[in-house]
């Protein structure tokens, strides 16, 4: 098995949608929290869009933020920012950290990156939770992945996807 570098984690409303009220973390349930936390343990370095770090709370995030966005935020001590491709930065993450890294970026950001097959291992969590907007493409994502496993806490269901290629 390679060495899974890049890490995605995103979770989505029971309707597909991944945001309620332009936020993620509304339709995440306590047990998407606790493996939010668990997902983040096993990364170097957090990869995010600008739209989800000027909108989510990442000035307490306890590893580098490295933010690929079209209107550069003032750098804090922790986070770096990059007018570049979403794949350029996920790269630069990886070449200052050694990897993995995390992408917690929105469907806009993730769904690229997912296309281009950047993405070695996608956590996605089904919230039993209706959300209003950024609808998820899973026709895309069974193009590129597979789905490696699935299990059920809560009402909450957690899927792990692969590429298609890596599993053999």
């Amino acid at each position: 098995m390679k060495r899974e570098r890049v890490l995605a984690n995103m979770v989505i409303g029971a309707n597909g949608a991944t945001s309620l009220n332009h936020d993620s973390a509304q339709l995440s349930p306590p047990a998407d929290r606790t493996r939010f936390h668990e997902i983040r343990k096993m990364s170097k370095a957090l990869v995010v869009g600008g739209r989800t770090f000027r909108l989510e709370r990442y000035s307490k995030a306890p590893l580098p933020v490295y933010v690929a966005t079209q209107t550069p935020t003032p750098s804090t001590s922790t986070s770096f920012f990059f007018v570049a491709a979403p794949e350029i930065v996920v790269r630069k993450a990886l070449d200052d950290s050694n990897g993995p890294v995390l992408i917690e970026g929105g469907i806009r950001f993730i769904a690229p990156l997912l296309e281009k097959g950047v993405i070695d291992r996608l956590f996605l969590t089904r919230s039993p939770i209706s959300g209003d907007g950024d609808f998820f493409d899973f026709e895309e994502l069974h193009r590129n992945y597979q789905l490696e496993s699935s299990n059920k806490v809560d009402n909450v269901i957690f899927e792990e996807w692969i590429p298609k290629k890596a599993k053999d």
